[in-house]
């Protein structure tokens, strides 16, 4: 078996992903996430409402919300039609789709790399590398449902079709309708690519001044559309000239999500190996783009000078992170998102950097049989690949293992609510369970723990006290709050609660009536 057989390569490649972002959910089938019940369950509502209004789905009465207050709106779409189409439930999806979602990815770097490097064991390294992302509750990852997953593996197919558009003006509708695409998923990722775009182009007069026919229209288009849309970012009839720039200032600067939001460090975040190997492969870029002005090569490698672009995405890149850092404030994307994009970019150069010391050795000559130093560099990223897979999606930095958030014997009192009790009825449950019960029962639920939805944020310390509360102030409250039904992990006795649901296995999964 070859490299060289794309059978190979595209086999190898969903190995690695299904181990990095479909493993974990071997054992366990549910989100991890509770961004991804979020997700899931939006979208749930819309395929059984048969609209796309967006409202939260776990609350009772629920305020309809405009599409400027929900960017990820298009991501909550696409699983409502992959579940029509598929005719799976959006659970079931939520442990597929990352495992394909990271396939995608490795895909695109593979298609990015070997664009660049003329060299598909190239590609297939970094691919192999990229793979091995970090995840982590606060930034996110391959592993969870999230739109980012997604936007993270279009984000090389992206700058792959630009850098084709600069050379071949029929790329440009396919850059269009890709760019398009992520944007309806994720904006975050598509507002840096505009940077990262720009800022490449402004580098590169020649490729400027070639496209400039088909850029120029394309940004007319943009400041049309912005026009268009004014709306969505806070511009209204009647605003003086301050007003409107505050409403676009509140656009594009962003603080961090919540107070307790960690600074991440990108050389800890990489780790010491790979950090070192992206330093080699942004030197290793740069010395080949210059040697390449003079008509030079090093060892003779193939190289493409668009490869700069990578150098660039990082600079484009620093000024927000910068500001982050020193101010808490970053531009036209959460920190969040600009550190996991960086981070991309950041393995995609460790891969090449690794690459790069791979040719030397084969160049000069170092080992004689290059068959054997192929198959060995293979087993050495295969073997840290799984040295990833062994801690990696359950460990985050923090150090605790991702929760189940849903245990088995929940599932029989979550199917005994949906089938007894009237759907008009309310669930009390802790703020961390609320939202599985509401997406497995159909029912509404008081509030859920802070996340991408938050409900109610000022009951979350009642609802816990709830449980910990006497038979008269637990009455009381389910009475002011309308509910009549408890889901809880804990048996209690109190008259005027009748539990009506007892598991028998394991964990316990108790539902009392508030009668």
């Amino acid at each position: 078996m070859s490299v060289r057989n794309p059978a190979i390569i595209v086999i190898t490649l969903f190995v690695a992903a299904v181990l990095t972002s479909g493993f974990i959910y071997f054992e366990y089938p549910a989100p991890y996430h509770s961004d991804t019940w979020d997700h899931i369950s939006i979208s749930k509502q819309m395929k059984d409402t048969g609209g796309i209004e967006f409202s939260n789905p776990y609350q009772e009465n629920p305020t309809i919300f405009p599409f400027s207050q929900n960017y990820e709106f298009g991501f909550n779409v696409l699983l409502a039609e992959l579940s029509i189409f598929s005719g799976l439930e959006e659970i079931q999806l939520a442990a597929i789709l990352p495992a394909l979602f990271t396939f995608l990815l490795g895909l695109t770097v593979f298609v990015l790399t070997r664009y660049f490097l003329k060299s598909r064991i190239a590609g297939l390294i970094t691919a192999m590398i990229v793979l091995s992302m970090r995840t982590n509750i606060a930034l996110l990852g391959p592993q969870f449902l999230v739109p980012m997953a997604l936007a993270t593996a279009l984000t090389p197919i992206n700058l792959f079709l630009f850098l084709k558009a600069l050379e071949n003006k029929k790329f440009w509708p396919v850059l269009g309708l890709s760019f398009v695409f992520t944007t309806i998923v994720h904006p975050a990722f598509t507002i840096v690519l505009i940077l990262v775009f720009g800022l490449y182009l402004l580098l590169s007069p020649s490729s400027l001044k070639k496209n400039l026919a088909v850029i120029a229209p394309a940004i007319v288009l943009l400041a049309v559309l912005m026009f268009a849309f004014s709306s969505f970012i806070g511009i209204e009839d009647g605003q003086g000239t301050n007003e409107i720039i505050a409403s676009i200032m509140e656009k594009i600067v962003w603080e961090p999500m919540n107070e307790n939001q960690p600074d991440f460090q990108i050389a800890s975040f990489l780790g010491s190996f790979l950090f070192s190997a992206s330093a080699i492969g942004i030197v290793a870029v740069l010395v080949l783009y210059f040697l390449s002005l003079g008509g030079k090569t090093f060892n003779g490698i193939e190289f493409d000078r668009k490869m700069k672009i990578l150098p660039i995405f990082i600079i484009a890149l620093l000024p927000s992170l910068l500001s982050h850092y020193s101010a808490k404030i970053s531009f036209f994307s959460p920190f969040l998102r600009l550190f996991m994009t960086l981070n991309l970019v950041m393995l995609m150069l460790a891969g090449i950097g690794i690459f790069y010391l791979f040719q030397m050795v084969m160049k000069n000559n170092l080992v004689k049989d290059d068959r054997t130093i192929k198959r060995l560099v293979l087993v050495a990223i295969a073997v840290f690949l799984a040295f990833n897979v062994s801690w990696q999606p359950f460990t985050p930095d923090d150090g605790q293992k991702l929760s189940h958030t849903l245990e088995l014997s929940d599932l029989g009192a979550f199917e005994w609510i949906e089938k007894n009790t009237e759907a008009t009825e309310k669930i009390i449950s802790l703020p961390w369970h609320s939202r599985m019960a509401s997406y497995l029962s159909n029912r509404k639920v008081l509030s859920v723990s802070r996340a991408h939805l938050w409900l109610n944020p000022e009951l979350e310390e009642e609802i816990v006290n709830f449980f910990n509360s006497d038979c008269e102030s637990k009455k009381k409250f389910a009475e002011s709050q309308g509910a009549e039904i408890v889901f809880s992990r804990n048996e209690f006795s109190c008259e005027g609660f009748n539990r009506v649901f007892a598991s028998s296995n394991g964990s316990k999964a108790f539902v009392y009536t508030n009668n």
